[in-house]
Order: structure tokens, then sequence, then C-alpha cells
């Protein structure tokens, strides 16, 4: 976490580039603020334009959370609008940081968790054999990939979150692409992130997360990931705080993990 002094710095970058997309994105007729919109006196932090991204299941649980929205499994959802992106989205990373915690069944929040890989025991991280049906058991550690980036059509960034089976679009896809973008000494590259049916060990079905190249983000998608990386501590900050009470969601013992977090097959 950074100081006080750090963060004031890295706030006011933040700030610019929430008035920068508000100059840039609202007809002129709107912005009658300076382009500031909303600010609270009195607070040393600023609002960050960052929403996190969430890939829909249908489940009994998220039927009541987004009740009336007529959200359908596969849809991408911007959590903090709750608004439908569709079934397919295109995104530019920017930044991405993991996450590694330990969930005991029907714990509400996890028993520990890490941020760095070193930290973990290596006992909890290694893959063991008798699970059903011939299958080998996770670590007891599971890993979360979270990713900043900016989403083609969008004028701020988003969180996408990877793990245990979505974790397969990143590390099979994004990752090694990116390497090979990095040894050219290209920018990121674009990828669509859409969905597939699958079923887990029990036989419930689910959306599952998958990701292909897109090729190169165009010059809108490229401004914005720009402003991110600018601005890289501060919204790296937020969705570190956004992942962990992300953690302190209820857990159950039949989850399906999906873009944006669990979900709990209610």
């Amino acid at each position: 976490m950074a100081k006080t002094k750090g963060n004031t710095q890295v706030q006011t970058q933040s700030t610019e580039i929430a008035t920068t997309q508000v100059k840039a994105d609202v007809p002129a007729t709107q912005n009658r603020f300076g382009g500031t919109g909303l600010t609270v006196s009195g607070r040393a932090k600023t609002s960050l334009p960052l929403s996190r991204i969430y890939l829909y299941q249908g489940t009994a649980k998220e039927q009541k959370t987004y009740a009336g929205r007529g959200f359908e499994p596969g849809d991408f959802i911007d959590v903090l609008e709750q608004r439908n992106l569709g079934t397919s989205i295109k995104i530019m990373p920017v930044h991405a940081f993991a996450r590694f915690a330990q969930w005991e069944k029907g714990a509400a929040q996890p028993i520990e968790t890490w941020e760095n890989e070193a930290d973990v025991p290596a006992e909890k991280l290694v893959w063991r054999d008798g699970g059903p049906n011939g299958k080998r058991i996770p670590p007891i550690a599971t890993q979360t990939v979270n990713v900043v980036c900016a989403v083609e059509g969008e004028p701020w960034p988003y969180l996408v979150q990877f793990k245990k089976t979505s974790l397969d679009a990143f590390e099979k896809q994004i990752l090694p692409l990116e390497g090979r973008r990095a040894y050219q000494k290209q920018e990121p590259g674009l990828y669509t992130l859409s969905s597939t049916d699958a079923n887990d060990d029990a036989g419930n079905p689910y959306k599952k997360l998958t990701a292909a190249p897109a090729g190169n983000a165009n010059e809108q998608t490229v401004a914005i990931a720009l402003k991110v990386r600018e601005a890289q501590q501060a919204i790296t900050e937020a969705a570190l705080n956004m992942a962990k009470a992300e953690d302190g969601q209820a857990n159950s013992g039949n989850q399906q993990p999906v873009a944006g977090g669990y979900n709990p097959n209610a």
C-alpha cells in the first residue's frame, strides 16, 4: 500500500484521468461542471472510474440480485451500472496481479490470503491425485489473476478476474500471446472474451469463460489503456481493494468460477 504522500500524487493523476474522460466522452451540452462532476469535501480520495466485469450464470442468487434486468447466462455485466455488455467483449490488458487464497467449505471468507506466490507454502500449491472420476485435485491455495484492462467501446477501465476453470483463458491464451507481443516490442493486444457451455464434476451446467486473440486494439481503446497506465498505482490499488471485497462474499461448497468472481450455485 502506498503512503499518504504517494496516494495524494497518484490520486491527482487519477482525478485528471476521470476529468479528461468526461471532457472527451460526454456531449458538451451535458458538461456544465468543468468536467469535475461530483466532488466530496473533507475526503482524502476521489472515486476512480473503475468497475468489475461479471459473467452472468443465471443462478437463483444472481436472479435475485439482478431481478428485472433481463440478463441471460453468458452475458457480461458491468457490475457498477448493472449494465449488459453483451455475450462477448474485447479487452486490452494493461496490468495484472495474482492473489492466492485458501478457502474452507462453507466459509464466508478465506482462511488465509497471499499476494505473492513466493509467500504461499509449497505444499499448498501442489496438485494431488484422488479426485472424482480419476481427476486430480487442485491445489489448496486457489489462484486468481486480476486483470485491469481497457474494453473496446467503453470509456473507462475494468477489472476482469480469472480463477479456476476461467484461469485457462488467461494462462493458455492471453499470457503466452502477450509474451510473444512483448518479445516483438508490441503493445498489448486485443482479446475477445466469450463463453461456452460446460458442466462441473457433479454435472451442473455453467458458462466457461474463453479468450481468443483479436489483433490490435483501435486508437480509442489504446487511448484509454494509456490513461490507465499513467495512473497504474492508483487504479491497481482500487482493483486490489475490489478483489479483497470479492473474497469477502459468501463462499459455498459448490461454485463455478467466472470472470468477476465466484458464482454460488444457489
